[in-house]
């Protein structure tokens, strides 16, 4: 009897072992996920503000050039104009052109799937049976972990029978 409990208790530890293990490794990730997300969220932030930046001065540029556009209009002086024009019509070279991407280096819906496939192991672990089985009156019973009975044929085609 003795060794029975001692038997059993260790057993529940394990498993307790595991299970804490387990919600560890799941907080864990969780936690690193975030990070990473708030990680690649900073630097889009980052390249938008940039972006937004350089945009900003761009459009000063504009206003600036427009206005002296304006007044270089009601100009008298047609070689002046002339002058001055070419000067202010310049384009930006294709260097200063304004370009960038959103970059998703984090597969997420990867990650979802895999999760989802963990979810789904877990769910179905969750719904087996706990049997007892008792081999001779002088030894512990062995408790183990058994899949439901299959409902459907698809489900008896898919068990895995041991022998």
């Amino acid at each position: 009897m003795e060794q029975m409990k001692v038997s059993l208790e260790r057993e529940l530890e394990e498993n307790e072992k595991s299970f804490t293990d387990l919600i560890h490794y799941i907080e864990e990730t969780q936690k690193k996920l975030v990070e990473r997300i708030r990680e690649q969220e900073k630097r889009e932030i980052e390249k938008a503000e940039g972006v937004m930046e350089r945009l900003e001065k761009e459009i000063e540029e504009l206003k600036k050039k427009d206005t002296e556009l304006k007044e270089l209009s009601d100009t008298k002086d047609n070689i002046h104009f002339l002058q001055t024009f070419s000067s202010l019509c310049v384009l930006p070279s294709d260097g200063d052109s304004l370009s960038f991407t959103v970059t998703d280096d984090l597969s997420f819906e990867d990650l979802r799937k895999e999760l989802s496939g963990l979810k789904k192991s877990l769910e179905k672990i969750s719904q087996w049976d706990i049997k007892t089985w008792t081999t001779s009156g002088h030894e512990a019973p062995l408790v183990t972990l058994q899949p439901p009975e299959p409902q459907s044929r698809d489900e008896f085609l898919h068990c895995e029978f041991i022998i």
